[in-house]
């Protein structure tokens, strides 16, 4: 049994409060109704400890999470069975805590009449105005499940972009961490032992050594104060990044980076598209859709344009051409948005688009993978062979002293 605290109306209309021990909320619901009370709202009261409670209140909610619980829901009403009962299916077999009381409060929001999306709409930080969007065109449908599970597809591709964009970096960030660790070791542990043992034998360090040294010597004498500088620095840069100018100046740079800037502008193309091709075939307005999807772009320069297209596609100008004045579609992308929008295809064109950015990307990973590999190995081998160098030579001036 459960623990619940409720808000509820008498027959006579006056609010009344108080809590009630029961095997889950839905079942709260009818025990409040069988006593003639009319419930407003019906929550799960928790106590939190600040231990492992206090990290299930605030457990982080990811796509993968967001992606399941849409796939699990479109499949229980496929099946035939109501959304109330589908809920209570999931809510049972979520292992997200937070995530567990977010879909209960929804569903208690539903068993008193509220609309799924109106419910969902709680909670913009969990589902998004896009997601809500498409579930109120289910709701008014009347194809809540067919609409579900396009959205679930659309999800699935874009975790699987997301995947392919981290599991690229890895392996390179790995070197480069271990590159680091490695410079800290022989710069600061064996360095030191090996100057030492030269100083003794009154040779003269080679430059390199010299200059190893001094790094060496500044870092461990000033450490203090360049582990402030970087944190002060790192947390300025975070602060601007948050402003609108930040923000905005971080984007440019990101979309302008060798490589990388085109992979990055890749995959907002690709989202973007990809959103809309699902918001079409939801069968939500087009300006509508429009708006919803440019908000989808995390990228505020490519946010900026596609803007500067509502006006005149509200007036009824063609969608292709106001794309194209933007500059950011390929003449491939223009054309193609062209035929689907002579052919009343628009959101099957938007899909096709989508699906070539993807492979394009999946393409651009692979190849950027294979150049990133030998780069970094490079790097870190001269890196840490010049140090060897030093250290060698340092040596050598040594022995020949001694002879």
């Amino acid at each position: 049994m459960q623990t619940f605290t409720y808000r509820a109306t008498d027959k006579s209309g006056e609010l009344t409060k108080g809590t009630l021990e029961s095997a889950s909320a839905h079942e709260a619901v009818l025990e409040l109704k069988a006593s003639g009370l009319v419930p407003i709202e019906v929550k799960l009261e928790h106590k939190i400890d600040f231990s492992l409670d206090l990290w299930k209140k605030y457990q982080p909610i990811s796509g993968k999470d967001m992606q399941l619980f849409i796939m699990q829901l479109s499949t229980l009403l496929k099946a035939g069975m109501s959304l109330l009962i589908s809920l209570d299916v999931i809510i049972s077999m979520m292992q997200n805590f937070r995530f567990k009381n977010i879909l209960s409060s929804i569903r208690t929001d539903v068993a008193t009449g509220r609309n799924f999306s109106d419910a969902s709409s709680k909670f913009p930080k969990v589902f998004p105005p896009v997601f809500t969007s498409v579930l109120k065109a289910g709701e008014e449908s009347g194809k809540l499940e067919i609409i579900l599970d396009r959205y679930s597809q659309y999800m699935e591709k874009s975790e699987k972009m997301k995947s392919e964009l981290r599991n690229a970096m890895i392996y390179p960030s790995f070197l480069m961490v271990l590159s680091l660790g490695v410079f800290v070791f022989l710069t600061q542990v064996v360095l030191p032992n090996f100057t030492d043992i030269v100083k003794v034998s009154g040779a003269e360090l080679p430059i390199s050594t010299r200059y190893l040294m001094a790094s060496a010597d500044f870092m461990r004498e000033y450490y203090l104060i360049i582990f402030i500088v970087l944190v002060v620095v790192t947390l300025a840069i975070i602060k601007f990044q948050r402003t609108p100018r930040g923000r905005y100046m971080f984007d440019a740079i990101g979309l302008k980076i060798p490589i990388f800037g085109k992979i990055y502008y890749k995959s907002i193309i690709a989202r973007f598209v990809r959103t809309m091709a699902t918001l079409l075939a939801s069968g939500i307005p087009f300006l509508k859709n429009l708006k919803l999807a440019s908000h989808v772009i995390s990228n505020k320069v490519i946010t900026k344009k596609i803007e500067t297209t509502f006006d005149n596609i509200s007036k009824g100008d063609r969608v292709a051409i106001q794309f194209e004045r933007t500059k950011i579609f390929s003449p491939m992308t223009i054309q193609m948005i062209a035929t689907g929008e002579n052919s009343g295809s628009l959101d099957r064109m938007f899909d096709e688009i989508a699906n070539m950015y993807d492979r394009e990307i999946e393409t651009a990973i692979k190849q950027l993978t294979a150049a990133l590999e030998p780069i970094v190995l490079t790097f870190v081998a001269s890196g840490i062979s010049f140090i060897a160098v030093s250290l060698v030579s340092s040596v050598m001036k040594a022995v020949n002293t001694y002879k």
